[in-house]
């Protein structure tokens, strides 16, 4: 049997106190070897600090990479053994970072977006909740969480080249961006704000780590500036990182009396009862679509504050195919309160996009329901709460603020905190921008055959068109423009939006530029991604690749390897080379994985051919699907090997579906 032992050096679940009688790593070897333990696994990521400690005769140090092979030395082991690791809680060295009790690294993890296939296999490995999907021009990818990241490099792991580490200058780290300074002055006051005819309850759902507790007792202490009478309670749970946490609050005028009084302002509970809530302050949308915390609301009196943006739950990190859409949630919450008093807001999109910190989130949302006139509080005692907090002080006034500007002008919000629209026009300019000679020449004349489309191809086509020029040579994009030309002229003869064209252009195009060597020389150095990795930080000093190679990892070498800016040289031969991708003379074309993605091309062409050839209203549901397969077809080696199986199953029964006739179809043809 084999006992785990998790040493994180603190009691996580109360404030992280230090556990009174605490040992060391080194006496729980001592006392376990005493006991007759057969054998004890130390992993750490740091097995030089063991060098010169005394441990217990059945200990052996791994380091944190050979966490496997200490499992499966424990496993052949006879007897009783123990699996102890070695790491302090990732929360508590932050905020021990925070306070400058411990240095902050100035190593950080990006991901390469263009390198990305967001397989998942990052998040299933490390269960990171810094681990976020993005949207982007080729669907989601994953990315770093920069704020809530606690740098423990785990998902380096991730059997992928994506990854790069970015080294900055000591004691600097992300660069802050700094919007322009908004005076509290230049925002008009709420043309309205609740009476205290009688108590106001205000219940708030939100998860761990963001500061719901931190908001109840600032508005706690705003009321009590105020001269209101206040009463809360705040259930935490477990301390766990985007857990469920729950606060309620009880505002009253001063004269309200608690007892057994018939004064209608009385005060009897600090925590908001059953369809009680006057506002519920909805700081996360998936707890506040929670059956049990909308039992608090009451549609006839229940004014809502929703944050839009989702936090992605533990089940979203690990499965890359698990969606929560919020619309179904937005719904429900709007069941159980007032529409007509309920304020959407994408508060952690807008506040990290202005702030880069996560934490301003329920800050801004805050602001948001004060200006909305969802809280009995002026904003001066509001602020002046914050100032007493004492706590990124500017800052939070500042995300305050602009959730009051959300409210008042939304679109000036828009403009600071969004990125420009994707658009044909904006997009062909770039890529006009970057080509040259024939390359730009083969580009004009093959977006021109596309003039006739409708704008979402053209757009479509624009980004990809040039794409697969620098993927290979100009001539490489005709055969794909042809294909979905074809497709478009079937296309437009079904009624309603052209969803199959659009979905044959993505996907197409994803065959047409797998991912092998020469691709992802070319993507790590893009000079826009570079660009922008470097202007993530403030002062960075070296970007180096996490890389597995293929032609390593067939000699045995099991781990990724670190390739500092020496190794760019190389990357740009790799590049250069790329003319002999799918010919004879390339090195890398005869291993497996390259000969499947070379043969996925002529698979989805004969899928389509086929999807045409069985057209029409009733089957174009099923066309679609199919022409969106290669979507599911992600990652690297392995992971991709596995993915091109289960999505050539998939396809099989949809051509079933597409070619086998409807049995109600059939029953009314004969006439039964």
């Amino acid at each position: 049997m084999t006992f785990k032992i998790l040493y994180n050096g603190s009691i996580a679940n109360t404030g992280a106190q230090v556990p009174t009688g605490a040992k060391s790593v080194a006496d729980l070897t001592r006392l376990l070897s005493i006991e007759g333990v057969k054998k004890i696994a130390v992993i750490t990521k740091d097995p030089g600090a063991y060098r010169r400690q005394q441990l217990g005769a059945a200990a052996v140090v791994y380091p944190v990479h050979e966490s496997e092979r200490a499992m499966r030395d424990l496993e052949q082991t006879h007897g009783t053994t123990v699996y102890l690791y070695d790491g302090m809680c990732a929360n508590e060295r932050r905020r021990q970072q925070k306070r400058g009790k411990l240095p902050i690294p100035n190593e950080f993890v990006v991901i390469n977006q263009d390198v990305c296939e967001n397989c998942g296999h990052c998040g299933a490995l490390t269960n990171c909740m810094s681990l976020h999907k993005v949207p982007t021009e080729h669907g989601e990818k994953t990315q770093i969480h920069t704020s809530s990241c606690n740098l423990d490099y785990s998902c380096l792991g991730g059997d992928c080249p994506s990854f790069l580490t970015v080294q900055t200058k000591e004691g600097t780290g992300y660069r802050k961006p700094r919007p322009p300074r908004l005076e509290a002055e230049a925002l008009p006051e709420p043309p309205a704000r609740p009476t205290l005819d009688q108590p106001y309850h205000v219940y708030i759902p939100g998860v761990g780590g963001t500061g719901v507790i931190t908001i109840n007792a600032l508005l706690c202490y705003a009321a009590l500036m105020d001269g209101k009478r206040v009463l809360s309670y705040d259930q935490t749970g477990a301390a766990q990182k985007w857990g469920p946490v729950l606060s309620s609050l009880v505002i009253a005028d001063a004269d309200g009396r608690e007892g057994n009084g018939d004064d209608h302002r009385a005060v009897w509970a600090n925590k908001v009862g059953i369809g009680k809530a006057d506002l519920y302050l909805a700081f996360d949308v998936m707890a506040g679509a929670s059956r049990a915390n909308l039992d608090r609301c009451d549609p006839t009196r229940t004014a809502a504050l929703v944050n839009t943006s989702l936090l992605p739950s533990g089940e979203m990190v690990r499965d890359v195919n698990y969606a929560a859409p919020v619309e179904p949630m937005r719904d429900r919450i709007a069941e159980y309160t007032d529409p007509a008093r309920t304020v959407y807001v994408g508060a952690r999109q807008h506040a990290e996009a202005l702030f880069a910190d996560y934490m301003t989130t329920n800050m801004f949302a805050l602001g948001s329901a004060y200006q909305a006139g969802l809280l009995p509080l002026t904003s001066e005692s509001i602020e002046g709460a914050i100032r007493l907090n004492g706590v990124q002080v500017e800052q939070n006034l500042q995300a305050f603020r602009y959730g009051r500007l959300e409210v008042v002008d939304p679109a000036r919000i828009r403009v600071l905190a969004e990125p420009p629209k994707s658009t044909f026009q904006r997009e062909r300019g770039l890529a006009l921008a970057r080509l040259r000679g024939p390359s730009r020449q083969a580009y004009v004349a093959l977006l021109g055959r596309c003039d006739h489309l409708d704008d979402e191809s053209r757009r479509l086509l624009a980004v990809r068109i040039a794409e697969l020029i620098e993927y290979q040579h100009p001539e490489y994009p005709q055969a794909y423009v042809d294909a979905v030309l074809d497709v478009a002229t079937r296309d437009r003869a079904m009624p309603g939006e052209p969803a199959l064209t659009h979905a044959v252009i993505r996907n197409l195009y994803k065959l047409l530029a797998y991912k092998d060597e020469y691709e992802v020389a070319r993507l790590h150095l893009k000079a826009a991604r570079r660009a922008q990795t470097r202007d993530l930080f403030a002062e960075p000093r070296k970007v180096s690749y996490q890389l597995h190679p293929p032609l390593l990892r067939a000699i045995g070498l099991k781990r990724k390897v670190k390739l500092g800016p020496w190794f760019d040289p190389a990357l740009r031969v790799m590049r250069d080379l790329r003319g002999l991708r799918g010919t004879p003379l390339d090195p890398f074309g005869r291993a497996h994985v390259r000969q499947v993605e070379r043969s996925l091309v002529t698979w989805y062409r004969d899928l389509l051919a086929l999807t045409l050839d069985h057209l029409s209203p009733a089957t174009y549901p099923t066309a679609v699907e199919i022409a969106e397969l290669p979507d599911a077809i992600r990652g690297y080696e392995e992971i991709k090997l596995r993915n091109v199986k289960s999505t050539k199953a998939r396809a099989e029964a949809l051509v079933r579906r597409l070619t086998e006739p409807n049995p109600s179809e059939v029953a009314t043809t004969v006439g039964i």
